[in-house]
């Protein structure tokens, strides 16, 4: 499961099944950035990802962009899927200080 087993509320429960409803699954492999051009960002980077993702390798990932972009923001969160919930002063202090 995305989600980890988190209570996502009726709210996010609901906009969840209409997404699935209504979007099309990507099929085709993840576009994955070559570390040249990923080296060579500037702006401030922030990465949130979860230790139990069933989606992608979320520290793989982390461990990337810690190598590639030092200053990067990196969040391994614990007990979490692919859905990053309960995040958003975090995300918001990072964009107000960015």
């Amino acid at each position: 499961m995305i989600s980890y087993g988190a209570d996502l509320g009726d709210e996010a429960a609901g906009f969840g099944a209409l997404v699935s409803k209504h979007c099309r699954p990507l099929t085709e492999v993840i576009p994955i950035f070559p570390d040249a051009e990923l080296s060579r960002l500037t702006m401030p980077v922030q990465y949130f990802g979860g230790d139990h993702d069933v989606l992608l390798n979320s520290g793989a990932a982390a461990a990337r962009l810690q190598e590639l972009l030092p200053k990067a923001e990196i969040n391994m969160l614990d007990d979490t899927g692919h859905v990053v919930i309960g995040q958003t002063e975090k995300i918001m202090g990072f964009m107000s200080d960015s």
